[in-house]
């Protein structure tokens, strides 16, 4: 059985939680936060969070055994991410996030500003499969200030509620 589980960032302290999502009366989202340590699992507290930050968890781990979340910007040594034969690290990120069309987990490959390369990758929409993740590992997350610029990819407009 896989977990369901969320991530997203404290309104007090700006700092990662994950667990469980919950919604409280008021509107507001909380992570409940959990950590398993020798097997045994135990109750971190409840953290607000910024709606807008909300991940959630791919159910995949990366080459270092980190969680992998939606929105996480993954590098790799392979090509085309970096091209190790002319000694270029990083052309690339990936990003992680939901395809609704798909409805599954995708990575879409970007071009690094830095880089020097035309391009050809930038764009390029690919599964998320666990095998394919163990050459990657996880670097920040769009939602982090880093790594914003690559969050503007996935942007979309506000779709505007009618309470009629």
């Amino acid at each position: 059985m896989r977990k369901i589980k969320f991530k997203g960032k404290s309104l007090m302290d700006g700092q990662w939680y994950s667990g469980d999502l919950a919604h409280s009366l008021d509107g507001k989202l909380n992570i409940l936060g959990f950590v398993e340590e020798e097997g045994k699992m135990g109750f971190t507290g409840v953290h607000q969070i910024a709606p807008a930050t909300v991940c959630q968890f791919t159910g995949i781990l990366d080459k270092n055994g980190k969680e992998i979340y939606e929105g996480d910007v993954l590098r790799s040594d392979e090509y085309p991410y970096s091209d190790l034969e002319d000694d270029e690290r990083d052309n690339y990120f990936a990003v992680v996030y939901y395809h609704e069309e798909y409805a599954r987990f995708v990575t879409v490959t970007i071009t690094t500003p830095e880089s020097k390369v035309e391009g050809i990758w930038n764009g390029f929409h690919k599964d998320v499969l666990r095998e394919e993740m163990k050459k990657f590992e996880v670097v920040g997350n769009i939602h982090e200030e880093k790594w914003q610029q690559y969050g503007e990819y996935f942007k979309t407009e506000e779709k505007e509620v009618d309470d009629d």
